[in-house]
Formats: C-alpha cells, structure tokens, sequence
C-alpha cells in the first residue's frame, strides 16, 4: 500500500521472475515467491535452482522441472504466478495440476483425460476479475494488480462505505462504515485481563486503525482471526485523540455478505 501511495508500481508474483524476496525491476517492486501460501523452502530453493539452470518454457515444463508440492501449484497457479507460462489462463491451469502432476510421478497413462504428446488443455473460462483480486489476497496477502477496494467501488458503487480519505474528515462521536483488507490484527495484554483488538482496515487511498473491545470481540472475532483473507465492513463510531483518528467498532462483516445483504 505505502509503494502504491508513493506512485511505485507493484508488479505480481511470477515464477520466471520473482525471487526469495522482493526485488526491484526497473523502478518497480516484483512481488517474492516467499510470500505465496503454502510455499516453504524446499519448494522456493527448487524453484530457483530449476529456473537458474534454464528458463521455464511452459506449465509442464515448471511442474516437471521444479518438483513443487500440489498444494503450492495450487497456489502459485490462483494466484498468478503462472500467467506467463504459455497461453492458459488460470482456470485451465488449476485444472491441469493433476494431469501435469500425474505425468511427472507417472508418466503419460491410458486413462488420463488428455494426450500428453502436446501441452494442450481443454477450453474453460477464466475466473472473473473479483475471484482473481479474492484468491490473490488469500494466497499473497496483497493484491498486487489493483487494490481490492478499487475494485468494488469501481464495479458496485459502494457509496455508504467511507473511503479511509473520506472517514478523515469525519467529526468524532460519528457512526461511520468503512471498507478495506485487514492488516496486522493483534491483542494485546491488558492490565483488565479483558480482550481488546487493534487492527488497521486498508484501502486503495490508505488507512484506518480500528479499536475491538470484548463485547464486540466474541461476535465477530472468528472473521478477524479466522484465517480468510476478506474485504472487511467495519461499523463504528469515530474516536479522536490529538491527531489521530481510530473508529471504535461495533460490527464487522464480510464486504461481499454486506454487499449481497444491502
């Protein structure tokens, strides 16, 4: 968020480019396979090791050559690691994970569902652009093509959601709605031995700090600790100490349940 906020452009996760950790290309910052989901060292070292000796040519070629783990294909595929590797989009690729796995252990078999004499997978649609930004938080924990929250409002308006820039201006003791991706939720001891959550809501314009007392906490605290990575609709009350700005929440949901609901 902080590269974007100073014009620098993010480049995703590619697994002919990007390395153990983010590196600049031309004034941009290209996102590191470490950050993908699932992925440990063993699978990273092999990446690279492969990839040194030779380029990959094609999807088969990084499955064979690379020797990754199901469930890290899985995830470098959804989350657009191998956009480059030929000319399938996402949905043909994640379908052909156990076909290519398959051929690697195996080899090619009688009752495999295509001819393994050429790379060629069946017509399927891709996945929509929200599934893409949503499986992209999820696997990466950013969204490196375009913030999620661009996204919504450009597609569904959003209009009683406050921007993290709109909520600013708002005068203290007022309810407000703001949407975003949650970053870094933590609780802190406290000399009460009451559960109090900090997190900030981030959005394509910035951030906001949220304060989650206990009360509050017991009700929603399964989506902020639950392990989804989700656009969040905090609503809340906004609190000013100084300079600083924070909303103090009463309720949280999933931005698509707020959407499907309102």
């Amino acid at each position: 968020m902080e590269l974007r906020k100073r014009g620098v452009a993010v480049l995703p996760a590619e697994v002919n480019k990007s390395g153990a950790d983010f590196s600049v290309e031309q004034g941009a910052v290209r996102v590191s396979l470490g950050m993908v989901k699932n992925m440990n060292q063993e699978d990273l070292v092999g990446i690279l090791a492969a990839r040194k000796a030779k380029r990959f040519s094609s999807f088969r070629d990084f499955v064979r050559r690379s020797g990754v783990k199901k469930d890290v294909l899985e995830s470098l595929v959804l989350c657009g690691a191998c956009d480059d590797l030929g000319n399938y989009n996402r949905r043909q690729l994640y379908w052909a994970i156990p076909c290519e796995l398959h051929y690697r252990e195996r080899g090619a078999g009688p009752n495999l569902a295509f001819s393994f004499e050429e790379e060629r997978y069946p017509e399927l649609p891709d996945y929509p652009e929200e599934e893409k930004l949503r499986l992209e938080y999820e696997i990466l924990g950013i969204t490196p093509r375009r913030h999620f929250m661009a996204f919504w409002r450009e597609r569904y308006g959003l209009s009683r959601i406050l921007t993290s820039r709109e909520a600013l201006v708002v005068p203290a003791g007022e309810t407000v709605r703001i949407g975003g991706l949650v970053v870094r939720p933590h609780r802190p001891p406290t000399k009460s031995g009451k559960i109090v959550v900090f997190l900030s809501l981030e959005d394509e314009f910035g951030l906001v700090d949220v304060n989650i007392f206990q009360d509050v906490y017991q009700k929603y605290g399964g989506l902020i600790f639950g392990g989804k990575r989700v656009p969040m609709v905090v609503t809340g009350k906004i609190q000013r100490r100084g300079q600083g700005m924070s909303v103090t929440a009463w309720k949280l949901e999933e931005l698509k349940c707020y959407f499907d609901r309102n």
